[in-house]
């Protein structure tokens, strides 16, 4: 598994806390200097919105793909030619595409940047040609990059995945 899912996978596993909302005070211990409102905590129901990068429920879209593109560029070294792309790709899955699906081709584009990305960049691969719905991402399906060159990515299974004219 790569950092990248890894990384996902424990922002999920945070995000099942259960929140709580303080009530009214429902005594004041007053007899002590500097009395201070006795508070119960009781549990809320749990909260529907989308839950953000940093745990925060409700945490705006565009804050979750800056943060993760902070946490690509910066944790891991993923140039900036792809690294916004790869924010994008992270926070929600295609229409009609499934979950398992969708989590393999974040996997395979991160164990890519972290092995390519730089060359990638340097040989003129774009972000559409990684994160397009034909994109390598989706066409790695767990398999390794061997060679890269500026028009292909030969794979460790002998498949070829060749550049889009327009992502050239």
């Amino acid at each position: 598994m790569s950092k990248w899912l890894a990384l996902a996978q424990q922002q999920i596993d945070s995000a099942t806390r259960v929140p709580f909302a303080p009530i009214e005070p429902i005594a004041t211990e007053s007899s002590l200097p500097g009395a201070v409102p006795i508070v119960p905590f009781v549990p809320i129901a749990p909260e529907t919105r989308p839950i953000g990068t940093n745990g925060a429920i409700g945490t705006k879209p565009e804050d979750d793909t800056s943060e993760r593109q902070a946490i690509a560029e910066i944790e891991g070294g993923v140039t900036l030619v792809f690294s916004l792309a790869f924010a994008a790709f992270q926070i929600g899955c295609s229409a009609g595409c499934s979950v398992d699906l969708w989590q393999r081709a974040i996997d395979d584009a991160g164990r890519f940047l972290d092995q390519h990305g730089h060359a990638a960049a340097a040989l003129g691969w774009m972000a559409a040609d990684l994160f397009a719905a034909d994109g390598l991402a989706w066409a790695l399906k767990g398999a390794a990059v061997v060679n890269l060159t500026a028009t292909a990515a030969t794979l460790l299974d002998g498949r070829v995945f060749r550049r889009s004219d327009e992502g050239s």
